[in-house]
């Protein structure tokens, strides 16, 4: 398997790439063995994918197909998940996607993991108080483990790196009500990763994955390919097609701005 995950054949012994959930598999097995599943599933849904979600609400083993215009982000999004074992220091990289007269760089996929943590009971649908707390699909991070939770006490703690060594912050208080305090970043230096850190799947649970692809402003009119690769003891295990027809024209700027402040 080379850099991109591509199967070559070699002197003594041919292989084929098997793709059923994208696993590669040499020629001659007697039966796919299966570890990581992949679902393509719509970035945007008033559906939520939590760790222990199944069916998961995706297109098993597909191709993450989108269109954009030049210069323009576009969002997608997939789900992994362990069907044998639990894992750990999986990694997700991108190829570059190839066109007929160019290639978008693997550097402009920015992937990040969808964190799922607690928050309050209202928090997916509404934005009143309830102390309730239920586990919402929310953050967008390159670390995955910056925030931990743990499922038995319904609360969310920061993994932060200070001056004088690393330090687990519980951040669930449950008295503070949005009163206005704003803290230096020395006193509380909380900060993601700039590269995506290796992440662990537990068995038969889930993980979805955050891929906003942004095509160059000069990017040539036609259709791009490439993969993510899911990648344990640095072999490829798994990869998502990806495909992106990039249109020929540019978005004109937006006449207005819009926000949100809650």
């Amino acid at each position: 398997v080379d850099s991109e995950g591509n199967v070559k054949a070699t002197s003594c012994v041919a292989l084929i790439g098997l793709v059923t959930a994208g696993v590669a598999l040499s020629a001659g097995t007697s039966a796919p063995a299966t570890i990581l599943d992949t679902y393509v599933v719509k970035p945007f849904s008033g559906k939520m994918i939590l760790p222990n979600t199944f069916p998961v609400p995706g297109r098993l083993g597909a191709t993450i197909s989108a269109s954009a215009c030049r210069g323009e982000f576009v969002d997608t999004s997939f789900v992994v998940r362990s069907v044998a074992d639990s894992m750990t220091g999986l990694r997700i990289s991108a190829t570059p996607l190839r066109g007929p007269d160019g290639a978008i760089p693997a550097t402009a996929m920015n992937i990040r993991i969808v964190k799922v943590w607690y928050q309050e009971g209202t928090a997916w649908r509404a934005i009143e108080a309830n102390p309730r707390r239920v586990l919402v699909p929310e953050l967008l991070l390159k670390n995955d483990q910056l925030i931990t939770v743990n499922r038995h006490t319904k609360e969310n703690y920061a993994n932060i790196q200070f001056p004088d060594g690393f330090r687990k912050i519980w951040i669930s208080n449950p008295t503070y009500r949005g009163e206005n305090r704003f803290v230096p970043v020395d006193e509380f230096p909380i900060a993601d990763t700039k590269q995506l850190q290796a992440i662990s799947l537990a068995r038969s649970k889930n993980k979805q994955v955050w891929v906003t692809i942004h095509v160059p402003s000069d990017a040539p009119a036609g259709i791009y390919t490439g993969r993510i690769l899911l990648s344990l003891h640095r072999k490829v295990i798994s990869a998502v097609p990806v495909s992106v027809r990039v249109l020929p024209f540019h978005l004109d700027p937006p006449q207005l701005l819009y926000s949100i402040s809650y």
